[in-house]
C-alpha cells in the first residue's frame, strides 16, 4: 500500500519598510530645477514638490542644500537629480504618523501616492490591473501590512475590493 505524503510549506507574510534616502540614488538625469513647497506625496520634512522645465517631481528628497533626488524607479533606486537654482523653501512640519509615498504589492504592482485627484479613501494609484489602494496604517508597527485595493468606478466608488499584502513600503 502506497502512502501519500504531503508537505506544506508555511511562509509567514512580511513587509519590508524602507526609510528612503536619495543620497545613494542613481541619477538617470541631472537637471536644473526649483522646489516651491513641501511634498504632497510624502509628509517628511526633507521631502519637496519640485519642477524642472514643465515636469513636476513629487516627492524629491534633500541630498544636500543645493540638490534633491526625485526617485522615478524605486526597483533600481534611480531617478532625477535636480540641481537647485533657488534655495529650498522652509519645510512644513512633518506628519506625526509616518506615511508611505510608494509601495510594492505582493503581485509586483507598484503603487504611488497621488498628488492630484484622489478616488475617495484610495490615495494610491497602482500599475497593472490593481487600480487604486488604501493607505497602510504605519501608525501601528506590524510584521506584515495589508491594504484594500480595487478598480475605480468613479470619484467616490471603487469596485472589486480585495485585501492584498504589501511587500515593500517606502516612507
Amino acid at each position: 500500500m502506497l502512502k501519500a505524503v504531503v508537505l506544506l510549506a508555511v511562509v509567514a507574510a512580511s513587509t519590508t519598510v524602507v526609510h528612503y534616502t536619495a543620497k545613494n540614488m542613481k541619477a538617470q538625469k541631472m537637471l536644473d530645477g526649483t522646489c516651491w513647497t513641501s511634498s504632497i506625496a510624502s509628509p517628511r520634512a526633507d521631502a519637496y514638490r519640485c519642477m524642472a522645465g514643465n515636469e513636476i517631481y513629487d516627492p524629491c528628497f534633500v541630498i544636500d542644500p543645493k540638490s534633491v533626488g526625485c526617485p522615478t524607479d524605486l526597483a533600481i533606486d534611480a531617478g532625477v537629480v535636480l540641481n537647485l537654482v533657488k534655495q529650498l523653501p522652509k519645510p512644513e512640519s512633518p506628519s506625526a504618523t509616518p506615511q508611505a509615498f510608494a509601495m510594492v504589492l505582493q503581485s509586483g504592482a507598484t503603487c504611488n501616492r497621488a498628488t492630484g485627484t484622489v478616488v475617495a479613501d484610495y490615495p494610491y494609484y497602482c500599475s497593472g490591473e490593481t487600480g487604486v489602494c488604501q493607505s497602510p496604517n504605519l501608525g501601528k508597527p506590524q510584521t506584515a501590512y495589508f491594504v484594500k485595493c480595487g478598480a475605480p468606478k468613479d470619484a467616490m466608488h471603487v469596485t472589486g475590493v480585495t485585501s492584498t499584502l504589501v511587500k515593500t513600503i517606502y516612507q
